[in-house]
């Protein structure tokens, strides 16, 4: 600025910076960044190392029997929609004899509901099924869903360190902001099913 003969504009400069800063403080320590994702509601976790006690992801997964899940082929749209009614989840995992086939998110479930009621109200009563490839229903007696399924997921076994599991998720959270939630949950115990 001394080259350039504006130093006139330093003393102006560094008052706001200051300024900014004592205010900055004023309000809190956490970042600007920080306050916005906690402000959307976005999930984060902090950027700590986790170090676990040698316990497994078991610890912190939920075991199927304790989700609301979609039943593949199960529901009919008509209890989709209550089931929607009655969760405020962002989505479902969509599970077919124990096994999960993949992930629909609300929105995506919604936008399907939307669709079949402005076509036919008797298609309400017929069961939805999200997967096209293993589907036990003739094409008549079911409503396709399967556009909407995400089967693209990360899935770690039980057995997983819990410091992994951890750092998976810090990882994925650090990356871009994903364009779907993320959620940890465990569908099979593999022990139990290993007959």
């Amino acid at each position: 600025m001394m080259l350039t003969g504006a130093l006139s504009h330093v003393l102006p400069i560094m008052i706001c910076v200051m300024t900014s800063k004592w205010v900055g403080d004023a309000m809190g320590k956490d970042g600007i960044y920080a306050v916005w994702i906690a402000m959307r509601q976005y999930p984060w976790l902090p950027p700590v190392d986790y170090r676990d006690k040698g316990e497994t992801g078991a610890n912190i997964m939920k075991p199927l029997e304790q989700l609301v899940v979609i039943n593949d082929e199960e529901l009919s749209a008509k209890e989709l929609e209550a089931l929607l009614h009655k969760y405020t989840f962002n989505g479902f995992p969509i599970v077919r004899q124990a096994q999960l086939v993949g992930f629909a998110t609300r929105d995506k479930i919604r936008e399907a509901l939307d669709t079949v009621s402005a076509e036919d109200y008797s298609d309400r009563r017929k069961k939805c099924s999200f997967s096209k490839r293993d589907s036990l229903l003739p094409d008549t007696d079911r409503i396709d869903l399967s556009r909407y399924l995400e089967e693209a997921l990360l899935q770690l076994r039980k057995e997983v360190p819990q410091e992994l599991v951890v750092n998976t998720f810090q990882k994925l959270l650090r990356t871009e902001p994903a364009p779907y939630p993320i959620y940890a949950f465990r569908t099979v115990d593999w022990d139990d099913n290993q007959d």
